[in-house]
């Protein structure tokens, strides 16, 4: 199905409020140095109105969350995926010369056509900014004022996401996700394998110079019309647990999902999802 009419296609119109999104301004003479260190993007030596999508990990190379690094100019706007990102970096804030203000705008994500990722314009009443949460394009607008009517429920949200095999967080990446494990997109989206010193660089960068984990996200066809739940095991003919089910949603080009699969099933191994008394077969289309 054509994209204009898949998309005219769902109910309530083509935007989504994300009331957990939160976006700051960081400013001071340490601005920049302080966040090139805490985020996985080398987001240095930005122009004014570029940006660039990130992730936020522990030490250990765990996904606390997701956003976008804003140039500003001397001072750099942040989007994340909830506030506790900014309460950790407040925290991290020691002898730095920054201050992290969390401005009281509410992010609605608009899918359409936009300019190239991470460009990003201001007026007096709003933060618009090139970025895609589905995989059909997008903007995020942030406002003081909220949509309150309309707009994309959950299953139309995920059905456009999973089409295309975008993942979100908190769903498909979590806490419990490396950031590699999410696969090659989302490692060439989000981090940067030549800039220094960051938090949950040397596991990141192990894991890259070894070649691959022992699992990765995958963007998943389905076969039929009964929807696997989420956290579904997925078996392999010589293990029970060859992988999961993150979520799933009926598109027009059929049942999709995402789901984290052993790289040893990659390749042609016939994959069953399976939960009750109920089964699937499940094929990988690409990393996730």
């Amino acid at each position: 199905m054509a994209q204009d009419s898949y998309l005219d296609s769902r109910p309530g119109g083509l935007f989504r409020l994300l009331p957990s999104q939160r976006i700051a301004a960081i400013t001071g003479n340490d601005a920049w140095r302080f966040l090139q260190g805490q985020v996985t993007q080398d987001v240095l030596g930005m122009a004014p109105g570029e940006g660039r999508a990130t992730a936020f990990c522990d030490p250990t190379g765990h996904v606390l969350g997701e956003g976008y690094v804003l140039s500003d100019g001397d001072s750099a706007l942040v989007c994340a995926s909830d506030l506790a990102i900014f309460e950790r970096l407040d925290g991290l804030l020691f002898m730095d010369d920054a201050a992290i203000n969390i401005l009281n705008l509410t992010c609605t994500a608009i899918v359409r056509d936009a300019d190239p990722e991470g460009r990003w314009t201001r007026n007096k009443d709003e933060i618009v900014v090139s970025y895609d949460r589905t995989g059909f394009g997008g903007v995020d607008v942030w406002s003081h004022g909220v949509q309150s009517n309309g707009g994309l429920d959950e299953s139309g949200w995920r059905a456009l996401r999973y089409e295309r095999g975008m993942p979100e967080y908190g769903i498909d990446v979590t806490a419990k996700t490396i950031a590699n494990e999410a696969g090659e997109r989302y490692m060439n989206r989000r981090a940067s394998l030549t800039k220094g010193c960051y938090v949950g660089q040397e596991v990141l960068m192990r894991i890259y110079s070894r070649g691959r984990t022992q699992r990765e996200l995958a963007h998943i066809a389905i076969e039929g019309r009964e929807l696997p739940p989420d956290g579904a095991p997925i078996a392999s003919r010589d293990r029970d647990d060859a992988g999961w089910i993150t979520g799933c949603a009926l598109t027009p080009l059929g049942a999709r999902g995402m789901g984290y699969v052993r790289r040893d099933y990659w390749d042609g191994a016939e994959l069953t999802a399976i939960w009750g008394n109920s089964s699937c077969k499940v094929s990988i289309i690409s990393s996730g």
